[in-house]
């Protein structure tokens, strides 16, 4: 990390109440030989038996012997092409080759292993004497990644998510944490529907009932690791009582439906999302989902369900990919059985247990799809647009075909020259812009703000890019992983940059009002926002920022009574 030289990994032995182990660990500096970073890596915290198995919990009991936590666990098999359509990419597209020539992703595992990807790591101040750890009596805050990727690549355990930095920076300023990311079900193997499948499920005795589905595995998976921190993670020097789930992009929505999906609730009392709420990508309706899977069927020549559980993993991932965008949350009447954007309307029907939240996007999140379009020499037509979003009900496309008729109306998203957007792309580029990420997080703010016990609230706007960024790129999604993470890659200037923003994300861990930040609030909507030169301040939400007025912003309210007005039903050109 940027000018801290670190010593190598070594590897120790730790006594736990649940038994012995061997994990790693790394000096905090050189010069202090003793207190450091335990990484215990590749913990199992559920099980799956066989494919499309809702988690089975592992037995908590002491074990005998030494258990080897010394390497990463395997991640979710999954496609290995970028997303969004552009190589190169940070971050969620091919950013190399390996030795034997094969394109690399950032966020795709070493290994992957499809019933023993349910895996955790944890990393955690220690300190050693010879070959043997020891915790601190103190029980530290946690904070659990959960890592982004559209609900369809990715794995907690690669080297853009190591914990180290962030660890060892909470014990420089004095807000030490146990960091934690996790390996969780993606793709056609956490998010396949059908009625067959539910059928295979629904005598499953050892499951709960609200489980007995297939269609939202990857949502309950990261449910039982986070159930699976509050049995355990004081064995690892964390305070089960004081956990904060932080995650970007769809670890951002998955992290969202944890706290607006009643069968889905985990008892913790804070939540970091980044670039995304779960109205960022709409619920998949159970009619489409069954279309998915009856279409997945005919492609692999599939007759039943076992056919299908019986294709080879490879196979299965590679042939469904062209079903990739029905990979997302489902509507399945057994785990979510209500929409959970009903939340923006019923401010009570947030998880009773959410005491506080960070909501944070990049200066321009719709960029990174705007640039596959630009790459293509399509055009992003507004009208299509407005069709997908929209439901053909009242007025609502009359007014949106008005309100985004202008181009001149939307400065925000401008770019270097080089890769400015076209006018005829600039309206349904604003207008995805503030329909998958900042209206919803401005009602979503709004409706936490109103709760009966109102959560405290914290907004950030990261417009800063860092060396490793596309020099012609705007700040888009994703950016702000690499500084949450203070990467050890960030150049020095960079990382002190970086530190002012994770600095504040890990004293509101520990429990702390971050420095300098100013919370919002449903009168005073202020936004945390770092700018394009490393420099913060405060500005309204009302004020027009990203062009979204007041005006604005009722429009989309009301485009999303009309979505829940649809029902299960939905609309046929309905975003995917």
């Amino acid at each position: 990390m940027g000018s801290v030289p670190t010593s190598p990994d070594t590897v120790v032995h730790l006594k736990t109440p649940l038994g012995n182990l061997n994990a790693r660990w790394e000096a905090t500096t050189p010069d202090n030989d003793k207190n450091g970073i335990l990484k215990c890596l590749g913990i199992q915290y559920a099980y799956i038996p066989y494919r499309w198995a809702p988690p089975r919990k592992p037995a908590i009991a002491s074990w005998d012997g030494t258990r080897d936590y010394t390497k990463v666990g395997p991640g979710c098999p999954q496609i290995g092409r970028p997303l969004f359509g552009v190589d190169r990419v940070p971050m969620f597209g091919q950013l190399g080759s390996d030795a034997a020539g094969n394109a690399t992703m950032a966020i795709r595992p070493d290994y992957e292993d499809e019933l023993g990807c349910l895996n955790l790591d944890i990393y955690t101040p220690a300190s050693v004497n010879g070959s043997n750890a020891s915790l601190s009596d103190k029980r530290l805050p946690v904070l659990v990644w959960v890592h982004g990727g559209s609900y369809q690549v990715g794995a907690g355990s690669v080297d853009a998510y190591d914990g180290t930095s962030l660890v060892r920076r909470g014990l420089e300023i004095g807000s030490p944490v146990v960091f934690v990311t996790i390996n969780y079900r993606l793709g056609v193997l956490g998010f396949l529907h059908s009625k067959e499948l539910a059928a295979s499920e629904a005598n499953s005795n050892d499951v709960p009932p609200e489980f007995r589905s297939t269609a939202n595995l990857a949502l309950v998976d990261c449910k039982y690791a986070i159930d699976w921190l509050r049995e355990n993670i004081a064995n690892f020097g964390g305070d089960a009582e004081n956990i904060t789930a932080i995650g970007e992009s769809a670890g951002a929505g998955a992290i969202h439906h944890l706290m607006t999906v009643p069968q889905l609730y985990v008892d913790i009392p804070r939540i970091i999302l980044s670039s995304s709420t779960c109205m960022s990508i709409q619920l998949l309706r159970a009619q489409e989902a069954q279309q998915a899977y009856d279409d997945i069927c005919e492609k692999l020549g599939a007759k039943s369900v076992e056919d299908l559980r019986k294709a080879p993993v490879e196979k299965l991932v590679e042939e469904s990919w062209f079903a990739s965008t029905t990979f997302r949350p489902i509507w399945d009447d057994i785990t979510i059985t209500s929409d959970p954007r009903e939340a923006v309307f019923d401010s009570q029907r947030w998880n009773p247990s959410l005491k506080a939240m960070v909501l944070g996007t990049c200066r321009n999140e719709p960029w990174i799809r705007e640039a596959a379009i630009l790459k293509s020499g399509k055009s992003h037509a507004i009208t299509k647009v407005i069709q997908t979003r929209i439901p053909p009900h009242s007025n609502l496309r009359d007014r949106a075909a008005q309100l985004y008729s202008d181009p001149a109306s939307f400065a925000w998203y401008a770019v270097s020259p080089s890769l400015a957007v076209p006018e005829k792309n600039r309206c349904s580029m604003a207008f995805e812009g503030h329909c998958r990420y900042y209206t919803p997080a401005a009602l979503m703010s709004r409706s936490l703000a109103h709760r009966t016990a109102p959560a405290k609230i914290y907004r950030y706007v990261f417009g800063y890019s860092t060396e490793h960024w596309p020099t012609d790129w705007p700040t888009t999604h994703t950016a702000d992983i690499l500084p949450m993470f203070l990467h050890r890659d960030l150049i020095e200037r960079d990382r002190r940059i970086s530190e002012t923003f994770a600095d504040r994300l890990l004293e509101f861990t520990a429990g702390s009002a971050p420095s300098t930040w100013t919370h919002y609030t449903a009168e005073g909507t202020q936004l945390n926002i770092l700018d394009k030169k490393g420099e913060w301040s405060v500005g309204s939400e009302k004020t027009g920022a990203f062009d979204l007025t007041d005006e604005l912003v009722q429009f989309w309210a009301d485009v999303g009574k009309a979505i829940l007005a649809t029902g299960r039903t939905g609309w046929t050109e309905m975003a995917r």
